[in-house]
């Protein structure tokens, strides 16, 4: 059995941009392309069971799946239809099969919306016992072409009970998540798939008291402050949205501006498309493209790179157990580590006398 969530988000097939490698991969898209997949058995929803929004590499191999299954091109690019049709180009066809497959009974049924998302993961973050929300959900029986569907409700964390109603009586039960697996995770590229996938992990750092995060030569305070000035904004809205410290956020922006500028150079790769990473958060969308900055155009969207950054930051202090700025900052810098090195230091050092609020020459 797998889940299709219910709120108040549109129709399920109808999609205002692309999902898939390279796609617009829109969060309200990626739910409903989570829950469509999953209601067929090709995609497994994120621990504990709830679609998060964000695209990742097993969502793209389920689009390939599907598309493989029904003889279409397999680009694990699902595109939207054309005023309910499949385009000229053949643009949608993999969302008409889906459609398909899944019969008109789902059409104008609304699935959460990214905010009702969030509020449910941020809750089980506080609160493991947090109980899953609601589902609509599908199961596939033997020689049935279709899924056969079962009402549910979406009703948020807090009143969230399972409600069935088949042909011949309806029963109610409480459902409560699994007790979360964290294994631990040190090799960069697990730790990177963890992050990506939202997959339960523990990353092992180390304190390092040989490290002080003194300041490099090249350190441009100005540079620093500015950007905390002109995106704080964004700063403040994402860390509330996320249950992040803002000043985490802050810190680590004010070092990659005021500490990565090198003299101008990450300014001036950025500008000619010559840098991985991209500031404001000096992030690399060729890693993190699944967390909406796909290209490095995208990433150049300062609010988008701060949203990605943001993200970035809670899922790396979620797997650690003392998430402190300097441990945090270091796996920032180098998802691999497992000692404070001097940049997580630097960060650290930063966060403790919130630099950005110097006049002059901060610390």
């Amino acid at each position: 059995m797998t889940l299709l969530p219910l709120a108040e988000n549109a129709d399920p097939f109808s999609f205002a941009g692309s999902v898939g490698r390279n796609g617009d991969n829109d969060r309200a898209d990626v739910i409903k392309a989570q829950t469509l997949l999953s209601s067929l058995g090709e995609y497994d929803l994120p621990a504990p069971g709830v679609p998060t929004g964000w695209a990742s590499e097993p969502l793209f191999r389920a689009i390939g799946k599907v598309q493989k299954a029904n003889g279409l091109p397999v680009d694990g690019l699902l595109l939207p239809l054309r005023d309910g049709a499949v385009g000229e180009n053949g643009e949608g066809e993999t969302l008409m099969s889906l459609q398909g497959l899944l019969g008109d009974r789902l059409r104008g049924q609304r699935m959460p919306t990214p905010q009702q998302v969030d509020g449910f993961f941020e809750a089980y973050a506080r609160d493991p016992d947090t109980p899953l929300p609601g589902f609509r959900t599908t199961e596939k029986r033997a020689g049935d072409p279709t899924p056969t569907l079962q009402t549910m409700e979406w009703r948020g964390p807090e009143t969230a009970r399972l409600q069935l109603l088949s042909a011949d009586a309806a029963t109610e039960a409480p459902i409560a998540p699994p007790a979360p697996q964290r294994p631990t995770i040190n090799k960069s590229a697990d730790r990177i798939r963890s992050i990506l996938n939202d997959e339960p992990a523990r990353f092992d750092i180390a304190d390092n008291p040989d490290e002080d995060g003194s300041p490099p030569l090249w350190r441009s305070h100005e540079m620093g402050v500015k950007a905390v000035k002109d995106y704080g904004h964004i700063v403040e809205r994402e860390a509330k949205r996320l249950g992040i410290d803002p000043d985490l956020v802050k810190a680590v922006l004010y070092y990659e501006n005021a500490d990565g500028h090198r003299f101008g150079l990450n300014d001036l790769g950025d500008r000619l498309g010559a840098s991985d990473t991209v500031m404001p958060m000096n992030i690399n969308p060729k890693i993190w493209g699944a967390f909406g900055i796909p290209t490095h155009e995208d990433a150049r969207d300062p609010e988008r790179n701060i949203q990605a950054g943001a993200l970035l930051l809670k899922r790396i202090s979620d797997r650690l157990d003392d998430p402190t700025p300097a441990k945090i900052g270091a796996i920032w810098n180098g998802v691999g580590h497992e000692k404070v090195n001097h940049r997580g230091a630097r960060i650290g050092r930063i966060y403790q006398d919130r630099s950005w609020e110097k006049q002059w020459f901060g610390k």
